[in-house]
């Protein structure tokens, strides 16, 4: 018959089911992915922000001991130090914004200095001539130190401010002389009590590995149950 051409059965347009499975297959798959992206880029975006959050805070600690250090030297500057000044010298002097003042106990007096930015950014300072401070393993130093007690540091910015190489050289200071650490040892029965020290000018070091043990020992049977403390030459 010319002029008609029979079409196979199953060739040519869809049905309309076909078609409307096929779109929603689509639209699926499209969905997945939307998400998929979505989740990723919150999920990189939450990691981004902790991570500046913690330089930032680590930063800030950094400045407030550059603010007390430049006190020290300059308390100092007029003779050897006899005994130990606290944080309220400091604060009396204006070495150190009023706005990092901290009265723990509400006695009038500052104690320590606290970040008006992040709470857990607080340190207790003594600054102590040579022979002299609170401990017998300062005193035993005879130089002038200025000691830090990382008294609320959070573990992230704890190990970034921590590690020290065997030249002294850390966050805190260029001529750090004395690391310590109180840990408690529940491996043991009944649990003890260590101090432990790291002397730079021994050659001695604290690596970031170190630090992290030191700072929040996490899984493991030793336990830091002091903040650490940080002794610097000035």
């Amino acid at each position: 018959m010319s002029g008609f051409r029979v079409r196979p059965r199953g060739c040519g347009a869809l049905h309309p089911d076909r078609v409307a499975n096929a779109r929603r297959g689509v639209t699926l798959t499209e969905a997945v992915l939307f998400i998929s992206v979505a989740l990723g880029i919150i999920v990189g975006g939450l990691v981004y922000f902790q991570q500046a959050r913690n330089s930032d805070k680590t930063m800030e600690f950094v400045r407030l001991a550059r603010m007390v250090q430049t006190g020290a030297r300059d308390i100092a500057r007029g003779g050897d130090l006899v005994g130990c000044i606290e944080e309220d010298t400091l604060a009396a002097g204006q070495y150190v914004p009023a706005a990092y003042h901290h009265d723990a106990d509400a006695d009038g007096v500052i104690d320590s200095f606290r970040s008006p930015r992040y709470d857990d950014v607080l340190m207790d300072v003594s600054i102590c001539g040579a022979g002299q401070g609170h401990h017998p393993s300062i005193r035993t130093l005879q130089v002038n130190t200025l000691f830090f007690a990382l008294t609320e540091i959070d573990e992230a910015t704890c190990t970034r401010v921590l590690p020290v190489t065997p030249q002294g050289k850390g966050l805190l200071g260029d001529d750090i002389v004395l690391v310590g650490v109180t840990l408690l040892d529940l491996g043991t029965q009944p649990p003890s009590v260590s101090n432990l020290f790291v002397s730079p000018a021994a050659g001695q070091e604290i690596t970031p590995s170190d630090a992290a043990s030191y700072c929040g020992i996490a899984g493991t049977d030793l336990l830091a149950i002091n903040p650490p403390g940080i002794a610097v030459r000035f």
